[in-house]
């Protein structure tokens, strides 16, 4: 998109628009905040965290989406304490955004996290796109600790949301295949 071209555009400029940039993280428009904190993450602009901080509180859940994802990649402590906060939102959405985010980083604390909603069990709701991004996050950092969980999973039988249950077995064992032979077992 035009969004994309512009903003590759000025990421080319380098670190002479970042200073620009952080002074567009004021605008009454969410969507250039959501623009200029894409930027100054993509120049890894490590400086500006104090200004970027604030956004992760913005009124506008693309820019705290966006805020957080920034604060991410400048590996700021703070944002890890966040992601953490989404992952137990009431919110849905929400919720799989900070699954979709935790692809990022390789934190102790939210594998933590992640590997005991993988393992949650529920005999109302089953949410098989949410457990499917867990597997998939998960599987993606090649995480050794997730192997247990995927055999508790694999032994389990669920009388309530049978098929939906299946569906993520079939997940799990996909993602198998990116585990060395002899860690699966």
């Amino acid at each position: 998109t035009n969004r994309f071209f512009y903003l590759g555009c000025l990421k080319k400029l380098g670190q002479q628009v970042v200073d620009t940039a952080t002074k567009y993280l004021n605008n009454n428009q969410w969507y250039v905040i959501r623009n200029m904190l894409l930027l100054l993450g993509e120049l890894e602009a490590k400086e500006q965290l104090p200004r970027i901080r604030p956004l992760l509180n913005h009124n506008h859940s693309k820019v705290r989406q966006e805020a957080l994802k920034t604060c991410l990649l400048l590996g700021d402590s703070h944002s890890i304490k966040e992601i953490i906060t989404s992952l137990h939102s009431k919110n849905r959405q929400e919720v799989l955004n900070a699954i979709l985010l935790a692809k990022l980083i390789n934190h102790p604390d939210v594998t933590k996290h992640l590997l005991v909603m993988l393992g949650e069990r529920s005999l109302i709701n089953f949410d098989l796109e949410l457990k499917r991004n867990l597997v998939q996050t998960l599987t993606e950092k090649n995480h050794p600790e997730v192997l247990s969980v995927f055999s508790r999973i694999l032994n389990r039988r669920k009388l309530f949301h049978r098929q939906g249950f299946e569906q993520l077995k079939i997940e799990i064992i996909k993602a198998l295949a990116r585990y060395p032979a002899d860690q699966v077992d």
